[in-house]
């Protein structure tokens, strides 16, 4: 299956906002941009290529320029920290709701 133009455009998208998770610096960003863009156009032809296959090489390239194994780790730390403050009025909310369906 080979992508579509909306495929294409969203890789490059993606690309940029994981850029700017894992890195601070605009030139370094430029840099994965421009090999993924560039991966893009050498591979877009190819026959029964999947936009999963883009989005790997995406990640590869990324994870290369990056240094880091893990760009999203921050995001995902912060997400699960707003998770855990949230737990109390989770636990009350649904003992709530229990309590009232109980009576």
């Amino acid at each position: 299956m080979k992508p579509k133009s909306d495929c294409i455009a969203c890789l490059i998208e993606r690309t940029k906002y994981e850029c700017d998770l894992a890195l601070d610096n605009d030139q370094d960003k430029l840099i994965v941009l421009k090999e993924v863009i560039a991966f893009l156009l050498e591979h877009l032809d190819e026959e029964r290529r999947s936009p999963a296959f883009f989005g790997t090489e995406r990640e590869r390239i990324l994870r290369r320029c990056s240094g880091s194994e893990d760009p999203h780790e921050a995001l995902k730390m912060r997400s699960n920290e707003v998770a855990k403050a949230l737990l109390p009025d989770a636990y009350d909310f649904y003992a709530t709701a229990a309590n009232k369906v109980e009576a």
